[in-house]
């Protein structure tokens, strides 16, 4: 049963750790809290259990893998931070182009641009200038990028 977010929110802060217990691990976090316990049987005990249960090997691989779980979500948030800071950057360009009189420039610090836009900066400004029928011309002496839209 899930719980209402208003009960969740207490922290659970990393660096997460494996720590070696009776029978098998414990995964704890920073401030010491058990969050996760992983139990194993050592060889001779798993025969007589009929290899039901986890070896030592798999159980400290299953707990190390819990212990990774703050960084990869710590992970997936940043992408997905950085693609929605990517798309709030392509609307305002969108929008700066769209405001460009037929004939008309405008001029734009292309480090700026490229800081947002990452490696591929020039050939998204460049797919940007053509969906809002202008050209592209990148003048790396300047470090600027001149935006060129066609007469109407």
């Amino acid at each position: 049963m899930m719980r209402p977010a208003k009960f969740m929110t207490r922290r659970m802060p990393a660096p997460w750790q494996v720590e070696d217990i009776p029978g098998g691990y414990c995964v704890v976090d920073a401030a010491g809290q058990r969050l996760a316990y992983v139990y194993s049987l050592d060889e001779k005990e798993l025969a007589a259990a009929g290899h039901q249960r986890l070896t030592k090997d798999e159980a400290r691989r299953v707990a190390s893998n819990i212990a990774k779980l703050p960084e990869l979500l710590g992970e997936r948030q940043e992408e997905h931070q950085m693609n929605a800071e990517r798309k709030d950057a392509e609307e305002s360009v969108k929008k700066m182009l769209d405001a460009v009189p037929a004939g008309g420039t405008c001029e734009h610090d292309l480090e700026a641009l490229t800081d947002l836009f990452g490696g591929a900066a020039r050939a998204r400004l460049q797919t940007l200038a053509n969906e809002c029928a202008c050209t592209a011309e990148f003048d790396d002496k300047a470090n600027k990028i001149i935006f060129k839209k066609g007469k109407g």
